[in-house]
């Protein structure tokens, strides 16, 4: 994503965008090293606000995100999906936040609405442009650079700006964070949280039947969603 194109994201200020839609958050939990966790959210056009934290166990980042959900649904927001980086302990993250925001049934259409998606950004894509998920999130991201508005901080211009990238067998790949190391180049946190409020778009599924089978301890468990 080239620096111009970021500039010009932060000199546009939210009201210089119509922001539209709901309120969207990305979730990047940490898992090793000097990585930090941060938290996203995203209305439309604008990047409202991030919040990043050190060294925090799974329950006090899925308890940072309900607070700074909650406020602005107080401020009057919507909330429309959580996406959380679910590889490794963000996984634990994902699971405490869909105890406190369930899937949403509709008696109207009989559909189910999720609210916390769990997002494997390495999940191969057929759309004939994009290696992964990760390539398709950033290209996403880059689109809606040229339009939006996002505030101006040094941190997330360095990561937006920061990786490279390639091709395999003609479909777009993100440099990993691996490959950025080597480069000297930290994690881009900051970056792949705002990516993670572009990876599923809001998906409506029929709910599952009551009539289950049971297991030996009479209790059913459905299997969680792979994504």
């Amino acid at each position: 994503i080239g620096g111009e194109l970021v500039r010009g994201a932060m000199g546009r200020g939210p009201n210089d965008v119509q922001a539209m839609g709901n309120l969207r958050v990305g979730v990047d939990v940490a898992r090793y090293g000097n990585c930090k966790t941060v938290i996203s959210y995203r209305q439309g056009r604008v990047l409202l606000k991030q919040e990043d934290m050190s060294k925090q166990s799974v329950t006090s980042v899925a308890a940072r995100a309900k607070i700074g959900i909650e406020a602005y649904q107080q401020a009057g927001f919507q909330l429309e999906q959580i996406a959380v980086d679910a590889i490794g302990v963000g996984g634990g993250v994902a699971d405490i936040l869909r105890g406190w925001y369930p899937d949403k049934y509709d008696q109207h259409n009989g559909k189910v609405e999720c609210i916390v998606e769990d997002i494997v950004v390495s999940e191969t894509m057929n759309n004939g442009q994009d290696h992964d998920l990760r390539a398709f999130m950033y290209r996403q991201m880059k689109e809606w650079l040229e339009t939006a508005s996002i505030p101006r901080d040094p941190a997330l211009q360095t990561d937006l700006t920061a990786l490279r990238y390639g091709f395999r067998g003609g479909a777009l790949l993100i440099e990993s964070k691996d490959e950025a190391l080597k480069r000297q180049i930290k994690s881009p946190d900051y970056a792949d949280s705002l990516a993670l409020t572009f990876a599923k778009p809001t998906v409506q599924k029929r709910p599952r039947p009551k009539n289950l089978p049971t297991r030996a301890n009479n209790q059913y468990r459905p299997l969680r969603r792979m994504v």
